[in-house]
């Protein structure tokens, strides 16, 4: 599978943006960012979203003759490899009884432990390509309190971003489908439509190191990014100049590459970004 379709660095994005909320008093997921070049991530369970990275089965007429002779050879396939082994007759008589609603119930069992694999598997770091959107900056920058951290795409680590695809509902996939790495890979990034204004995309970091190229976890759900990456921190138009300052406070002689912003409300009920 080619994991670079759709990179961020392919589609000409030139920077991804973090946004975060602020709290003096809790920075533990925040000044790691700045002090140890520490990202956290979350498991796709700790997602805010209960439907992140879900995906359907579905089982389909098996009154149709080429389904149910599709399903037969599925049948077989199983058969092979079961223990105590059982001839083909003998599992063919046993696997005609079977109702359509065991079908469904052996179908959502594959679905709920594929996710299971999908979440011990899979850490994930979500950004956007837009440091404008009102929606975000109240969302996930505590309504301006906040800030939004500006990272580079033109390094391996945060180029290989992926862009997420906003559909209407989760896919539904046959039981008989082939559910292989590609599809797995395409539920990681899909979610649905009314997360469109995030624009997001996606890090992906393989908690068993088992994806070569993605970022490498220096410990549980951590991975360490080139400080480099960081291009700008651009300040909520709410924060005080006392959290400000405490965020300045993290920064280094490695960040004297970083450009401080701040967002300024326009009358017109629009944002824009300067520098301070």
């Amino acid at each position: 599978m080619d994991y670079k379709k759709q990179s961020a660095r392919d589609l000409g994005v030139k920077s991804l943006y973090k946004y975060r909320g602020f709290e003096p008093d809790n920075t533990e997921y925040i000044e790691p960012i700045f002090k140890k070049n520490e990202i956290y991530f979350p498991f796709p369970s700790e997602l805010n979203d209960p439907f992140e990275c879900q995906f359907q089965l579905s089982v389909g007429d098996l009154n149709d003759l080429e389904y149910k002779a599709r399903h037969r050879h599925r049948a077989y396939e199983l058969q092979k490899h079961l223990s105590p082994k059982v001839t083909v007759e003998e599992y063919f008589k046993f696997y005609s009884t079977i109702p359509f609603e065991g079908h469904l119930a052996r179908t959502e069992s594959i679905r709920d432990k594929t996710y299971q694999i999908i979440n011990a598997k899979w850490g994930i770091y979500s950004l956007s390509s837009d440091p404008l959107s009102a929606l975000m900056w109240a969302h996930y920058a505590n309504n301006h309190r906040g800030f939004c951290i500006e990272f580079s795409t033109d390094n391996d680590y945060f180029g290989r971003a992926w862009e997420v695809d906003y559909v209407r509902k989760i896919k539904f996939l046959d039981i008989l489908d082939d559910i292989n790495e590609s599809s797995l890979f395409n539920a990681l990034l899909t979610k649905t439509g009314e997360w469109s204004y995030e624009s997001e995309y996606r890090l992906f970091s393989n908690a068993m190191d088992e994806v070569e190229g993605l970022p490498t976890q220096s410990r549980p759900k951590v991975s360490n990014f080139p400080v480099k990456a960081l291009k700008s921190i651009i300040f909520g138009a709410r924060m005080s100049k006392h959290d400000i300052d405490i965020v300045c406070g993290w920064l280094d002689e490695e960040h004297k590459h970083i450009k401080l912003k701040q967002v300024s409300l326009i009358g017109d009920g629009s944002l824009a970004i300067k520098e301070i």
